[in-house]
C-alpha cells in the first residue's frame, strides 16, 4: 500500500515536471511585442503571457482575461531599471518554452532582446525570439541598429526569426494601418506555429 502511494506521488511529480518543461510562455516587449502577444492570446493557446512595457512610451491597454490556464502578468518598467535586471530575470526562472515578441530598432527593446538572447542561452533555456524590423520611414540609424542585431543573433541561433515589412507592404500596402498591423501580428503567430522551439 505504501509502495503504491509512493509510486503515485512520484508519477504526479514527474507529470508536473513534464508539464512545466513543456509549458509555453509568451513575452511581449514594448508596444509592438505586446500587440503581437495580444493577437496570439486571442488564439486561446494554453500558455502564460507576460508584457514588458517601457513607461515613457504609449502604454497599450489590454483586456486581461482571467483563466486557470492563462495567467497574465503586466510588468511596468521604470526608467531607473537596467535593461535586464533581477526583476526581469525572474520572469524566466522556470523551464518553460519562452517565446519573445518585439520590434527591433528602438534602443530599450532591442538591447533587451540582445541581452535576453545571451542570458537564456547561458541558462540553457528553450526559447524562440520573433522580431519585426523597423518601418521603411524609420531613421537610418534605427534601421542599421536593428540590422546589426539581426545579423549577430541569426548567426548564433535558428530560433531567432525576423519579420521583414517589405514583402508584407507589397502584398498588403493597400490596407488601412490597423488592418495592416493585423497581418503583421498574424505573421508573428505563423512563425511561432511553424518553428519548433529547441
Amino acid at each position: 500500500m505504501q509502495k503504491e502511494i509512493i509510486m503515485k506521488i512520484n508519477s504526479a511529480v514527474n507529470l508536473f515536471r513534464k508539464e512545466q518543461n513543456e509549458a509555453i510562455h509568451f513575452v511581449g516587449i514594448d508596444s509592438d511585442g505586446i500587440r503581437a502577444l495580444e493577437h496570439i492570446k486571442k488564439k486561446r493557446i494554453k500558455a502564460e503571457y507576460t508584457c514588458i512595457n517601457f513607461p515613457e512610451k504609449p502604454i497599450v491597454k489590454l483586456e486581461i482575461i482571467n483563466s486557470k490556464y492563462e495567467p497574465f502578468h503586466y510588468e511596468k518598467r521604470s526608467k531607473e531599471h537596467s535593461i535586464l535586471d533581477v526583476e526581469t530575470k525572474t520572469i524566466f526562472a522556470l523551464n518553460s518554452n519562452y517565446v519573445l515578441l518585439a520590434q527591433l530598432g528602438g534602443y530599450e527593446e532591442t538591447k533587451m532582446i540582445k541581452e535576453l538572447f545571451y542570458y537564456l542561452q547561458a541558462e540553457n533555456k528553450k526559447f524562440m525570439i520573433i522580431c519585426c524590423m523597423p518601418f521603411h520611414f524609420d531613421s537610418l540609424h534605427k534601421k542599421e541598429f536593428a540590422n546589426s542585431i539581426k545579423i549577430e543573433l541569426q548567426k548564433l541561433s535558428q530560433n531567432f526569426k525576423c519579420i521583414d515589412f517589405k514583402p508584407l507592404r507589397e502584398k498588403y500596402g493597400h490596407l488601412q494601418v490597423v488592418d495592416f498591423f493585423k497581418k503583421v501580428d498574424e505573421q508573428f503567430y505563423s512563425i511561432f506555429k511553424e518553428k519548433e522551439i529547441g
